[in-house]
């Protein structure tokens, strides 16, 4: 679904312009961004594929991307790089499940600014796109790194059906630290599944 943009046709049309883009397949996740953004005064057009982000890059101009990694119609590196090549003034941040340590460093590469690890409370992420570290904060405090490495290890491990040597591998983790790390932090059920 598209964000509220008026498409332009032609090659000489203007670009209208637009504090935020959010791209990202969960409308969950996108509609608590936006109303994030829209509560700060921003913006926001929402694109849930690379093909709608594409389309929408190329007809509106926009300060700040907040993107997915991962899509149906393909990974968001390539999408990150058409942003920088065709907006070099928009600020790119990476807001994904699936950013180890790989995923970042390309992310990066690509042309990202800052890479966020899902989940995290929206009026953070909202905050800290706009703001940056030492800017407003809402008055939520910076997560502490232990926190979102367990939130982030569960998001992993629930996105992998609580299997738990589907989700070492995304994570790029021994099956065995995983296993003592969701049985010290009570994470899934008494027995996980195991399936090589």
């Amino acid at each position: 679904m598209f964000g509220e943009i008026d498409p332009t046709s032609g090659g000489g049309a203007r670009k209208r312009s637009c504090s935020a883009l959010i791209v990202d397949p969960s409308p969950r996740t996108s509609l608590d961004l936006i109303r994030e953004f829209q509560s700060r005064g921003h913006a926001c057009s929402w694109a849930s594929s690379k093909c709608e982000a594409e389309y929408l890059v190329h007809r509106a101009d926009f300060k700040i991307a907040v993107v997915e990694l991962r899509f149906q119609d393909g990974p968001g590196f390539d999408l990150i790089e058409l942003i920088s090549e065709l907006q070099p003034n928009c600020q790119i941040f990476v807001y994904s499940t699936y950013c180890d340590l790989r995923a970042t460093v390309r992310a990066v590469k690509s042309g990202a600014y800052e890479v966020l690890p899902k989940p995290l409370d929206p009026r953070f992420v909202a905050g800290f796109v706009i703001h940056g570290v030492s800017g407003p904060s809402q008055g939520l405090p910076i997560p502490q790194p232990s926190v979102v490495r367990r939130n982030y290890i569960e998001a992993i491990f629930q996105g992998s059906d609580q299997n738990v040597s589907r989700a070492a591998r995304s994570l790029s983790m021994d099956r065995r630290s995983l296993q003592r790390f969701l049985k010290r932090h009570q994470i899934g059920p008494s027995v996980v599944k195991i399936v090589h």
